[in-house]
């Protein structure tokens, strides 16, 4: 099963975030795939195809992850990029700088490779994708910047279901409460 540890976000950010996308909506010259409001996330360590063996070996690192409980600023800003030759692009929505989220994301990077997982290098870039394969035809407005309360990480698998990606949490870390 194809396996990614995210960010899920808020039920209220989540429906922000799909107003914004709506807006953006009017604009795309080639609309493209439209992410669903329940998949918005912020993907923390993607790891493909997975055995039963390698989740149990996901939860353990997920359990060494020491982390507390944050308040995480989306910028509202929009980014893309090209996809490849002859596709549109991939719009998302820029996370600022978290120092909290950066810290918990390397320490899980740390315990997953201890574990022997092979996992991409490149730097961590956090976002929330709201369109695939699309193209804008004008400028990218900048929207009201919000915040989300993050409290866990979830454990997800990621398959097609009747046409449509679906995302299913197998197993939730809790973050600490700084109380």
């Amino acid at each position: 099963m194809r396996i990614f540890i995210a960010v899920d976000l808020s039920r209220e950010c989540k429906g922000y975030i799909s107003s914004i996308q709506r807006e953006m909506e009017r604009e795309l010259e080639q609309k493209g795939t439209k992410v669903p409001e329940e998949n918005f996330h912020i993907t923390l360590e993607f790891l493909g195809e997975t055995d039963e063996c390698g989740l149990k070996l996901i939860e353990s690192a997920m359990d060494d992850v020491k982390a507390d409980q944050f308040d995480l600023r989306i910028n509202g800003r929009i980014g893309s990029f090209r996809r490849g030759i002859n596709k549109g692009r991939v719009y998302f929505i820029q996370i600022d700088h978290s120092r909290e989220l950066e810290e918990m994301q390397w320490r899980l990077h740390q315990a997953l490779k201890e574990r022997g997982f092979r996992l991409e290098e490149r730097p961590f870039k956090p976002h929330i994708t709201l369109f695939r394969n699309a193209y804008m035809k004008g400028d990218i407005e900048v929207f009201r910047p919000f915040k989300d309360h993050i409290d866990s990480i979830k454990l997800m698998k990621s398959e097609r279901i009747r046409g449509r990606m679906a995302y299913t949490p197998l197993y939730v870390k809790s973050l600490n409460n700084p109380v």
